[in-house]
């Protein structure tokens, strides 16, 4: 995704307006989705650390486990 990304934006505009509203909204798509895959890594992580933690409950026990995931 990094590297269309890169692609798009390296490009310059061409002329046709509907090209150019794709290119565009594939940028915001794009940007969009790596937002959201870094939301759940850090979900993800916070999950590892909490289930490292002495006395805690495995996941699936606790009920928290990814909820709405």
């Amino acid at each position: 995704m990094t590297a269309l990304l890169s692609d798009l934006r390296r490009r310059e505009t061409s002329r046709l307006p509907h090209i150019d509203v794709a290119n565009a909204n594939l940028i915001v798509a794009i940007v969009q989705g790596v937002v959201q895959i870094d939301l759940f890594i850090a979900q993800a992580r916070g999950l590892i650390e909490r289930t490292e933690q002495p006395g805690t409950l495995p996941l699936g026990e606790s009920g928290q486990a990814l909820k709405g995931a």
